[in-house]
């Protein structure tokens, strides 16, 4: 019997993974970052089976979307019993001659695997009591979670974070300003910085936060820009990939950009969805999810031409365009916007305009390139690794809330 202490979580969840033939999973919660990444990715050479809670609505929407198209990955869900909720936080990795369970505390998502204090004991699947436990679960289960996922998402608002929020007592009445951010160390702890400012000014979303924050935002709206087609596009999708809910009903989707002044694009995503539209900007946003180009400047130059071809289309200006690719790519691209252009411009030594900024984005971007956090190797820990991932998104944060103290 082992206990691993969150700091090992996704290390030894990856090792595991990677040796298992099969892979089941029971949690009351699931959504976007690193650890449904993984499993993601190895889902080609392992069978996943994944039963979840939607309970509290912790589950993120887009997340579930994402797993159900993954050809190796079986998902149910499961209901909460009557006057309860559905809280197993199981794991049991398959290999070719043993079997291992984790029990603890860590549900599927990023702060389960990284932001939070957990502990999961892993023990040796001797007796087949967590592999039997599971079967009787799983048999218990509808086999098509499509409808519940429908009615699930039909409804969803992101919880509130309550007790997760800090109470912002480290603010100390100073922003960090970008241009003097130079190492990755100094990038994250001026995150922490506008993190803490966001709890002291009492604001009902965060930079750092598992909901109603930037991080939030950016992981729920890569996963749905990671779909394989959007032919099933919801009102939820729509709102999540232009930034709409208003903030009793989820609004911090409006993080990097609100576009509902962009009438056009809104219409165009309205459900039900005509085709031509989203297979246009889909074939955009792919071109530069699947360019992992090393050369900064030449992806940079790959980054124009996906916003011109983007802007092309009636309705969508530099707003619309940039926060699409920046949902795809949230290492590459920074959203560009009326509240973030004088502090872009300034930072790039450029004009203060979303049009000139857009028409000008590969300079932008070579300047966020050319900076020593930009370059940092991917950390070991894993929140950071986590931010390291969506670290040129975050800029958006150093340009939009100082503006808010104005």
């Amino acid at each position: 019997m082992t206990l691993i202490e969150n700091g090992q979580l996704l290390t030894r969840f990856v090792e595991l993974l990677i040796g298992s033939t099969h892979v089941d999973i029971a949690v009351a919660w699931v959504g976007p970052g690193l650890a449904v990444d993984t499993l993601i990715e190895q889902a080609e050479h392992t069978e996943i089976r994944l039963a979840v809670g939607l309970s509290g609505n912790a589950t993120e929407p887009a997340t579930l979307r994402r797993l159900m198209e993954q050809e190796n990955v079986q998902l149910r869900v499961a209901p909460a019993p009557p006057g309860g909720i559905f809280h197993p936080k199981f794991y049991r990795f398959r290999l070719r001659r043993s079997a291992f369970c984790w029990v603890g505390s860590a549900n599927f998502t990023r702060r389960g695997f990284g932001g939070n204090a957990e502990l999961v004991k892993e023990f040796r699947d001797r007796d087949d009591a967590g592999g039997t436990w599971f079967e009787a679960l799983w048999q218990g289960l509808d086999a098509d979670p499509g409808p519940a996922i429908d009615h699930y998402e039909e409804h969803y608002t992101p919880p509130r974070p309550g007790v997760y929020r800090g109470d912002g007592q480290n603010w100390q009445g100073e922003f960090p300003n970008l241009e003097d951010i130079d190492t990755w160390a100094d990038f994250v702890d001026a995150l922490h910085i506008l993190d803490d400012y966001c709890h002291h000014r009492g604001f009902r979303w965060d930079v750092l936060g598992d909901t109603f924050s930037y991080l939030h935002t950016i992981g729920a709206g890569r996963d749905l820009v990671l779909l394989g087609n959007w032919q099933h596009f919801t009102h939820h999708h729509r709102n999540v990939l232009l930034g709409l809910s208003h903030w009793d009903m989820g609004g911090s989707w409006g993080l990097l950009g609100n576009m509902r002044m962009a009438h056009t694009a809104v219409a165009a995503f309205t459900p039900p969805v005509a085709p031509e539209i989203p297979i246009h900007v889909l074939n955009h946003l792919h071109a530069v999810i699947e360019n992992d180009e090393g050369n900064f400047a030449a992806f940079a130059a790959v980054a124009q031409d996906a916003v011109e071809g983007l802007r092309e289309l009636d309705g969508f200006g530099p707003g619309v365009a940039t926060r699409l690719l920046t949902l795809a790519r949230p290492d590459r691209f920074v959203s560009v916007n009326s509240k973030s252009e004088d502090g872009l411009g300034g930072f790039a030594d450029m004009q203060p305009s979303a049009n000139r900024l857009a028409a000008n984005y590969a300079q932008l971007l070579e300047t966020i390139y050319h900076t020593e956090w930009f370059q940092a190797a991917e950390p070991d820990n894993a929140f950071e690794r986590e931010i390291w991932r969506c670290r040129v998104a975050l800029v958006d944060a150093f340009v939009y809330i100082p503006t808010l103290d104005l």
